[in-house]
């Protein structure tokens, strides 16, 4: 394993979780946004969230109810879970 795997892994679970490109770049040094692009890689589960939550919003405004929007807001930012 080296530092340079390190970063990428850092930046990939940065946008994993929803924080945008400038500010994964300002921790990781860089400054321009097309290098902090290519360190942060998506994984499959963000990207499956972003597209049920678009499909859900397409399929409400095509009359169809959604399930609970408090649900797909929730399954967009995992980290913000609620408190019992």
């Amino acid at each position: 394993m080296r530092i340079h795997d390190l970063r990428h892994t850092h930046a990939s679970i940065g946008a994993g979780a929803g924080l945008g490109l400038p500010i994964i770049g300002k921790l990781l040094g860089h400054t321009k946004a097309a290098t902090t692009q290519k360190y942060a890689h998506l994984d499959v589960d963000p990207l499956r969230r972003a597209s049920d939550h678009i499909g859900a919003r397409l399929a409400a405004a095509m009359g169809e109810p959604i399930k609970n929007m408090k649900d797909e807001i929730e399954s967009m930012h995992p980290a913000r879970k609620r408190r019992r």
